[in-house]
């Protein structure tokens, strides 16, 4: 039989371990305890297991990318993001690498052990939708909580869901909290027309940067295949 039990703090392998640090006493640190080396495993299987990113989304990185000057803007964009933080929009045709860099930054995230999450705003919606029924077992307020706080939010298609006056009202008081309190904020869409102008403007305060070039979608399908 397996021992799952870790042999150096002996807590359980899939939750956080700590150990008490082997200083004598009168020493500043008696008495004080420290992660267990154990717990590098679990915090990045439990950021990546609340990204919203699925398991063939590791191939989205900055490092694979294809360097084409239509794009180069929105790379150097998103790669700053990474850095600086704040807002940044990227809009474009379909099929320019949007959603690819989205969940590039993620992916950068992670690798920085951040909390960061990617969605589309319509799955948002349906999830936060779903909260009322009764089989759900999370409640709207600490479901939308979570969406308002976390590190790094990744929204993507923001023109693509149908925003009922429900829908319309969420929306704004998500990207209002965000921008009000300096979350890091990274959101794609196509058509800048169809963005309501007050979720425009916040998000012009940020950085708007246009994602141009051929359509790449049969690319990076080929390279996920390789995976």
């Amino acid at each position: 039989m397996q021992d799952n039990t870790c042999p150096i703090c002996h807590f359980p392998l899939n939750t956080l371990g700590w150990l008490r640090k082997d200083v004598p006493p009168g020493h500043h640190d008696f008495g004080k305890t420290v992660p267990c080396p154990h717990n590098d495993g679990v915090v990045d299987k439990y950021l990546r297991s609340i990204s919203g990113l699925a398991d063939m989304d590791t191939t989205c990185t900055f490092e694979n990318l294809w360097d084409i000057p239509a794009r180069a803007e929105a790379v150097q964009a998103a790669r700053a993001f990474c850095d600086v933080g704040g807002i940044l929009a990227l809009y474009g045709n379909v099929g320019t690498g949007k959603t690819f860099l989205l969940k590039a930054i993620v992916n950068e995230m992670l690798a920085r052990r951040r909390q960061a999450f990617y969605q589309t705003l319509p799955d948002l919606l349906d999830k936060l939708r779903e909260t009322f029924s009764d089989e759900s077992q999370i409640e709207f307020p600490e479901a939308f909580h979570k969406v308002l706080t976390i590190s790094v939010l990744a929204l993507d298609e923001l023109d693509k869901a149908s925003l009922t006056d429900w829908a319309a009202e969420k929306v704004f008081q998500l990207i209002n909290h965000r921008y009000a309190n300096r979350l890091m904020t990274v959101v794609a869409f196509n058509n800048k027309n169809k963005i309501p102008a007050y979720i425009l403007s916040r998000l012009s305060e940020g950085r708007l940067v246009e994602c141009g070039g051929v359509d790449l979608r049969q690319r990076i399908a080929k390279l996920k295949e390789k995976e």
